[in-house]
């Protein structure tokens, strides 16, 4: 292939970056693989992390080796497909921070629905989406851990939903008559004396005069006090 100076070099080097092989992206641009292999030489060009797992994926397959209509409109971004390694790894760095599909699906410009098909299409981007989804719950859960360090209640918010604890300290159906549910929340007998137990405010202390014949204070007297 022909040098061609219209080439979208910048495209060009995130596909890289997101794993997508120097034949792939020479197919894409109309370039040769050596003008891409250069290049990434000499701009030192990088891989992400997510690189090597997202080059397992379907989608780094079909567009490295396309065989059917579906994958060249792929290659060729034809037919509005926007399946492509740059949009994978978008997907996967808004997921990690808590988007929802939905969301991530509107920021890539596609349809919610397209892009549940794909993650039903390439089971192995799937199983990174769902990766990335668990490392974010996993970094609420530590958030919540440490507030517990500080507030029970925090900590309290946890057992409720953990499986392992949230049949003992999760809310609990308690239905009464037909038609009547209502909701009692099951503590253990210690927590429950705790959270049962009326705060008392702390009774004033008596005020202090010097007695003005020595240095020894003086408790004054209060009303009904008999102390002498």
């Amino acid at each position: 292939m022909c040098w061609r100076p219209d080439v979208d070099w910048e495209t060009a080097r995130r596909e890289y970056e997101c794993g997508l092989s120097l034949t792939a992206i020479g197919r894409r641009h109309k370039i040769s693989r050596e003008a891409v292999r250069k290049r990434v030489r000499k701009e030192g060009w990088e891989r992400t992390p997510d690189a090597d797992a997202l080059a397992l994926t379907d989608t780094a397959r079909r567009l490295s080796q396309p065989a059917t209509g579906t994958d060249h409109r792929m290659v060729n971004g034809g037919g509005g497909s926007k399946r492509s390694m740059t949009n994978a790894q978008r997907l996967l760095d808004m997921l990690a921070c808590g988007a929802t599909v939905t969301l991530a699906a509107k920021r890539l410009g596609m349809a919610p629905l397209s892009v549940r098909r794909w993650l039903e299409q390439d089971e192995q981007l799937a199983a990174m989406v769902e990766q990335a989804q668990a490392e974010f719950a996993s970094g609420l859960v530590d958030n919540i851990r440490d507030a517990g360090k500080r507030d029970w209640r925090a900590s309290f918010a946890l057992l409720e939903k953990m499986p392992v604890s949230r049949d003992e300290f999760g809310e609990q159906p308690n239905i009464g008559g037909p038609g009547e549910i209502s909701i009692a929340v099951v503590l253990p007998g210690e927590l429950q004396a705790m959270l049962s137990t009326p705060w008392q405010k702390p009774e004033h202390p008596p005020a202090i005069e010097h007695d003005p014949a020595g240095d020894a204070p003086a408790f004054a007297k209060h009303e009904g006090d008999d102390r002498t």
